[in-house]
Order: structure tokens, then sequence, then C-alpha cells
């Protein structure tokens, strides 16, 4: 399988062996514009079944195209004390999650919002 665009997400936030937040998850929400055509030209994988997990994006059963659930490292949960991330970690900084859609390459008029939910 080709790499995920994902995958600089994963190697940005994860790459020293940092946990996963136990509370929350990012979730990228796109635009009724953006096409299934839209996200392959772009590079992105799409997913061939409910459980096909190497891949970008799955489609809702109307054909549009979301993007899977990203977890989030613990030190940009904002529910985790600093005292409580491992020894020399440092909290990411506000609203670093704003940035994660233009880091994975989705253009800025694809994103309706970001959240992270638990």
């Amino acid at each position: 399988m080709g790499k995920l665009k994902t995958d600089i997400y994963e190697k940005t936030y994860f790459s020293n062996g940092e946990d996963y937040s136990d509370y929350h998850q990012l979730n990228i929400m796109l635009k009724d514009h953006v096409t299934k055509n839209d996200l392959l030209n772009a590079g992105f994988v799409m997913g061939k079944g409910e459980d096909d997990y190497e891949c970008d994006f799955y489609l809702y059963e109307d054909g549009s195209p979301y993007i899977l659930p990203l977890g989030v490292p613990i030190n940009g949960d904002g529910y985790v004390e600093e005292e409580d991330l491992p020894d020399g970690m440092k909290p990411l900084t506000e609203n670093w999650e704003e940035g994660v859609p233009e880091l994975i390459g989705l253009k800025p008029e694809w994103v309706l919002q970001v959240t992270m939910d638990g």
C-alpha cells in the first residue's frame, strides 16, 4: 500500500513513542463540496472497507468522504496537566490541532472544522 497522507501527522507528534490521549481523538470535518476524487488526486488513500485501517479516509453511505479520526498526543490533550506528562515533555501550544489539516495535505478551503472529541 502507498504512503498515507496521515503518516506525517504520526511522525510529527508520535515519533518519540509519545502516548495517545485516553480522552480525545482529533476529528477533521470536510466541507460538503469536497469529493472522493479531490482527496484521491491530492494523494489520500481511500479505505476499501470498514476493517481497512491502512487508509486516510472512508466514504459515508451518501458517497461523501470523511477523514479517519486521529489519535491525540497526550501532551496535546487539554485535560492532561503538565505535571502528569512524562519527564521533559511539554504541552503543545494552545490550538495546535488547527494546523493538522494543512500538515497532512488538506487544502484550507476543504476544511469545515477541527475538533477534539472524547
